[in-house]
């Protein structure tokens, strides 16, 4: 597997900036060294600066971004701090140490759902790295809306989540599923929005009926609802490109375009071809030789492999990379 500070060094600019050549090092060392005094000094806002000088003339490494970042947290910026920290991450997309330190930073600074999705995108890069799985798997599955008897079970390795619903349970999921497919056909989707999420009260597990409530929240003219439902489908099932399709024209409808072409991305890779997906990131300017490129790289997260032969933990793992990557 290739990792990603490997992809990182020959990205091009769809991928993640390249890294500063044999010359730009040699200039950049003065400055560096000038950087790293003053952090040893305690002058963090005199290291800050310098780091910012190295950015500002294309000299950075992912590193130097980090280092910004920690020097902002220690002069007590902590806006400035995840500014610099979310700028690495934007220069190097690939940077699987760039990722964890802004993930990190959020889980530390109260932003767990967004640092779950930031360390899930480092992991996917790295996905060896031990002490990156445990930073995800403690930070916050919790923000995917399952409940604690769930995650509980997901990251403790048990063989059975909570228990089935009992039969009344089921009849009454059955019933309200039905109603909620004949009030889609008839183009009511209020009332298949009510109906769904009663069947999903009744017995949660039901992927096909999240994907439904997605759709009929989308024709109800709720983008924000049906990014919850798809996003628990894809709990569920990780791997679907339709439903990152659907996640991806949900997200733009909610108006986070970047987050929905992050969802359209990995519909190509689980499905190269797939028309939604082509028609979305041509509109976002991809060309063809694009989509190839996109075919061709290898992303740890999505090779092809075989999820039944995970353990629970490791499913709650991919599951929640699969969910966070189309995350903002």
């Amino acid at each position: 597997m290739v990792k990603g500070r490997q992809l990182a060094d020959d990205a091009g600019s769809r991928y993640g900036h390249a890294m500063p050549g044999p010359l730009a090092t040699l200039i950049a060392r003065p400055m560096l060294g000038q950087a790293r005094r003053a952090a040893r000094a305690g002058d963090w806002a005199g290291a800050a600066d310098r780091y910012a000088a190295l950015i500002a003339r294309g000299l950075a490494t992912p590193r130097d971004h980090v280092q910004r970042g920690h020097a902002l947290k220690e002069t007590g910026d902590l806006a400035g701090a995840e500014a610099a920290y979310r700028s690495a991450t934007t220069a190097f997309p690939l940077d699987a140490d760039a990722l964890r330190q802004h993930g990190l930073f959020l889980r530390h600074h109260g932003d767990p759902e967004h640092a779950a999705d930031v360390l899930a995108r480092a992991l996917a890069l790295d996905p060896d790295d031990g002490a990156m799985r445990d930073d995800l798997a403690g930070t916050a599955l919790a923000g995917a809306g399952l409940d604690e008897r769930m995650i509980g079970a997901l990251l403790g390795g048990a063989d059975v989540p909570p228990a089935l619903p009992g039969p009344l349970r089921r009849l009454r999921a059955w019933w309200h599923r039905e109603a909620g497919h004949r009030h889609a056909r008839s183009r009511q989707p209020w009332g298949a929005v009510r109906h769904y999420r009663a069947a999903l009260a009744a017995d949660p597990r039901q992927p096909a009926v999240l994907v439904a409530l997605g759709d009929a929240a989308m024709a109800d003219g709720d983008a924000i609802g049906a990014v919850h439902a798809y996003r628990l489908a894809l709990f569920h099932r990780p791997r679907a490109p339709l439903v990152f399709a659907a996640l991806g024209r949900a997200l733009a409808a909610a108006g986070r375009r970047a987050a929905g072409l992050q969802a359209m991305l990995a519909a190509w890779r689980l499905s190269p071809g797939l028309p939604a997906a082509a028609a979305a990131l041509t509109a976002a300017g991809w060309t063809a030789a694009d989509l190839v490129r996109l075919t061709e790289r290898s992303w740890g997260f999505l090779e092809p492999a075989a999820p039944d032969g995970l353990d629970r933990r490791e499913r709650a793992i991919w599951a929640h990379l699969a969910f966070a990557l189309a995350g903002e």
